[in-house]
């Protein structure tokens, strides 16, 4: 587990140029250091979900098997179930994320192989049919559009684990766009594009939600693990 003040050193531009994370030496005093405003951080550091922060949602025949353990959020894929079948948490708060960034850790998707559809999601929304989505599924990772149930696809790429360790989404007010990218675990600063579109949903009022599940049966569909989670915006500072 990284700690949301040391994470938040490592993942914003505004604070690179500040501080370069090979400058601090292993006992720095990070909280003296200045720090942009942020909205929300979790790093997961309780014994279960917590509900102040979070709403357990189900599309699933069986009770969610979503729990928090060893500092990571883990949302176990049910098996061998027909039909929609997913778990997830949702914040409990509304962001403004003009110009501003979420940003997850992902530590493992569920079981992803060409012919096992169990999917790992990332998401910012307005409401279900409206959102933002990150979807790791059937070995892909892909960044899409959903406008009144309907989806768009923004690219999609090969998934490595190695490569998408951390997931952003970013908001760009000024050209009025949406981006999706990811970073490695070694190099967390250093983002890489993986998509980018027209804000055409409102962004001002958006949940941040994390699930797996399935939409077929699948014998093992693994679980997704999650860790730190960062919602950074200049609203925040409002």
């Amino acid at each position: 587990m990284i700690g949301a003040r040391y994470l938040l050193l490592l993942l914003l531009p505004s604070c690179d140029q500040l501080f370069k994370i090979n400058e601090l030496a292993p006992d720095a005093n990070i909280d003296a250091r200045p720090l942009p405003p942020h909205c929300f951080a979790e790093g997961f550091d309780g014994t279960s979900v917590d509900p102040a922060s979070w709403t357990v949602a189900s599309a699933a025949p069986r009770a969610p098997t979503i729990s928090v353990t060893e500092h990571e959020l883990v949302i176990a894929a049910q098996a061998d179930e027909t039909g929609s079948n997913y778990n997830s948490i949702r914040s409990t708060s509304k962001f403004d994320l003009t110009d501003g960034q979420v940003i997850v850790e992902l530590l493992e998707p569920t079981l992803q192989q060409s012919d096992a559809p169990s999917e790992t999601q990332f998401y910012i929304e307005v409401d279900a049919a409206n959102r933002y989505q990150f979807s790791i599924l059937l070995g892909a990772v892909t960044a899409r559009l959903r406008m009144a149930g309907g989806d768009t696809l923004v690219k999609s790429t090969t998934y490595l684990a190695s490569s998408f360790h951390w997931l952003r989404f970013r908001h760009d007010a000024e050209m009025n766009q949406m981006a999706w990218e990811v970073a490695t675990k070694e190099a967390p600063d250093e983002w890489a594009s993986l998509g980018t579109t027209v804000a055409l949903l409102p962004v001002t009022q958006l949940h941040v939600d994390l699930g797996a599940g399935t939409y077929n049966p699948v014998s093992q569909p693994g679980r997704a693990r999650f860790d730190n989670v960062l919602v950074v915006a200049p609203a925040c500072n409002l």
